[in-house]
């Protein structure tokens, strides 16, 4: 098996919805679906010798694309974890799956009410523990016909954040040709747009390749990783987690839900332990660009559910557990099945003093906070985080607004006289494409102004230095926007430019 590891960051927030409903608020995905990132391979379907091996014949997985937190990758935390109602997270975790009962679950938990983590994700070195945050977005639908807003057709979104990081690895089996691990890896290279209104603002991602190293150290897959740490293991039972979805079939071959026999996971021993699993489930129907339709509805076992089976034959535990990871169920290329037989972090009866991550683009201005002291439910929660990410937006217009004004009035504003408007109109053009690099965006400007006839101009004048100069100052300061910043000082120079003229006559 030959394992390919890539980094995806998200250059503007995407719309990845969990259900098909439009009604409501339908909540976002927390990960990246294999699903999509098979997706954007099979653009070039035609273009492998045998496609059927890549795409249908399970022998390519395209993981899911989980959180990357403070440089590591991640998992979903263990269903099974609990921590004391009211309390921080990250203070004290434990397995519920290790102990006897509710009551020894409350006793371990200083005597507090358990609470179940749900939408959580642990890094793999289990000292990082991240809760997805979202933004919210409202749009509607336009009327061609009307050139404005259509009636009656608004829609609310959860978004994934900007600036968020995701790590996935894509396994090939042996048998597949290094000239079409190659291709793959070329295909996902580069930027790509995923899930809803892709022809909006929204889901543009990069995907770079990747080398996994955690703590210097590398690794062929997220597995060797995980199973790199030692942990007292139970002679009597095994678990199982589920690192990806499941969706399981029954003899019949129809979607089955029900854990009522561990045959259904490929073990042909044992039963299920029904008091030490913890598992959830969702429902959603995928739509199939090829075939221009809704597939039929999936009902799959969440990522993180813990199963444990108990009585297992002693030939078969041996083997499960040299393998350490098994695959169960369909659509395994699209990143579902994966299972990790007995992984040493679900041994560890409690976790205490975890860090807490952020990830994602937050804006810096301190000034501008969300009011929580009159939320009643979750929906006005999300109303109010919307109208806070739009009052930080028009912070940071004015920010930027503010700096060009700035440089216009400079004592020294006349050093910019001699600057054309066609040069204005290069520096525009750097600002827009290389923007969201403030560094990157400096050195550009740099580079313009530093050769050729621009040289000449903005070098003898001294506008070269005073332009870089003032964006040095707030390179590091998310507040200020420095593609409409300049875009602002080009126009005011522009303005001065055509008075100017309009004087010369």
């Amino acid at each position: 098996m030959i394992n390919k590891f890539f980094k995806i960051k998200l250059d503007s927030d995407c719309i990845l919805k969990s259900i098909s409903a439009t009604e409501g608020v339908p909540e976002s995905l927390s990960f990246i679906p294999g699903s999509l990132i098979l997706g954007i391979t099979a653009q070039y379907y035609n273009e492998f010798p045998n496609p059927f091996d890549i795409f249908h014949s399970g022998k390519v997985k395209f993981g899911n694309a989980f959180v990357y937190i403070d440089g590591k990758p991640s998992l979903k935390a263990p269903l099974s974890w609990h921590y004391p109602k009211d309390e921080e997270k990250t203070e004290k975790i434990v397995g519920a799956h290790l102990v006897e009962g509710y009551d020894d679950l409350e006793k371990r938990l200083n005597d507090k009410q358990p609470k179940q983590i749900r939408e959580d994700y642990i890094d793999i070195k289990f000292n990082t523990l991240y809760t997805p945050d979202y933004n919210f977005q409202l749009k509607s639908a336009f009327d061609a016909r009307l050139g404005r807003s259509k009636d009656a057709s608004m829609f609310a979104y959860e978004t994934l954040k900007k600036g968020t990081e995701y790590l996935f690895e894509v396994a090939f089996d042996s048998s597949i040709p290094e000239s079409d691990v190659e291709a793959v890896g070329k295909i996902l290279a580069g930027r790509h747009f995923i899930g809803k209104s892709k022809t909006a603002q929204f889901g543009s991602i990069d995907i770079m390749p990747y080398d996994l190293k955690i703590i210097g150290k590398s690794f062929n897959s997220i597995s060797d990783a995980v199973f790199s740490v030692s942990e007292n293991s139970n002679d009597d039972l095994i678990f199982l987690y589920a690192k990806s979805d499941l969706v399981l079939n029954n003899e019949y071959g129809f979607n089955k839900v029900d854990l009522d026999s561990p045959v259904v996971l490929g073990i042909n021993s044992g039963r299920i332990s029904h008091k030490k699993t913890y598992v959830d489930y969702r429902k959603f129907n995928m739509f199939n660009f090829a075939v221009k339709r809704r597939m039929p509805m999936r009902t799959a076992i969440n990522a993180g559910s813990v199963i444990c089976i108990e009585r297992v034959d002693k030939t078969e535990k041996e083997t499960l557990i040299s393998k350490k990871v098994i695959y169960a169920g369909n659509y395994l290329s699209e990143g579902f099945g994966e299972i990790y037989v007995n992984p040493p972090f679900l041994f560890k009866k409690e976790y205490t003093g975890l860090n807490k991550a952020v990830c994602g683009y937050e804006s810096e201005n301190k000034n501008v906070r969300l009011c929580n002291a009159f939320i009643i439910d979750n929906n006005e929660k999300k109303v109010l985080k919307y109208l806070n990410s739009k009052i930080n937006e028009k912070f940071i217009v004015d920010q930027s607004l503010k700096l060009a004004e700035e440089i216009h009035n400079d004592a020294n504003k006349r050093k910019f006289d001699k600057i054309t408007k066609s040069q204005w109109g290069a520096v525009r053009g750097i600002a827009k494409q290389y923007g969201k690099d403030k560094i990157l965006l400096i050195d550009k400007i740099k580079e313009y102004t530093g050769h050729g006839v621009a040289h000449d101009i903005w070098e003898s004048t001294g506008a070269r230095e005073i332009l870089i100069e003032k964006l040095d100052k707030h390179k590091g300061d998310s507040s200020y926007n420095f593609t409409i910043a300049i875009e602002y000082l080009a126009k005011l120079f522009s303005l001065d430019i055509k008075g100017k003229n309009r004087g010369n006559y």
